[in-house]
């Protein structure tokens, strides 16, 4: 039973694979005029590789820049919890140094 309910999952997969790679392929090859109209648009490159989906508003890509964006942004998170852990030591030496100076002790 559990055989024959995977060949029907593979089956089902391997046919909306086939739709999807269809649905990529021909709106990937429309003319530029009709996608310009278009609502959903998909363009694609193999070289250089680029995968654009455009709905109304909103783009999913994959190219370089997803490797561009991350690197600049994990740059920028890194950035700021450097700044934000200097500034907590900065504090924490100058209260120390308070607390020492108060007691006398040098």
């Amino acid at each position: 039973m559990k055989r024959k309910i995977k060949g029907v999952a593979l089956i089902i997969f391997v046919c909306i694979f086939i739709i999807i790679y269809g649905f990529i392929v021909v709106n990937g090859r429309l003319p530029k005029f009709i996608k310009d109209r278009s609502y959903v648009q998909i363009n694609y490159n193999f070289r250089p590789f680029n995968f654009t989906v455009s709905v109304g508003e909103y783009s999913f890509y994959i190219n370089r820049k997803i490797i561009t964006n991350l690197k600049y942004g994990s740059e920028k998170v890194m950035k700021g919890i450097h700044e934000g852990a200097d500034s907590i030591t900065e504090k924490a030496s100058e209260k120390t140094k308070e607390v020492f100076n108060k007691l006398g002790i040098k």
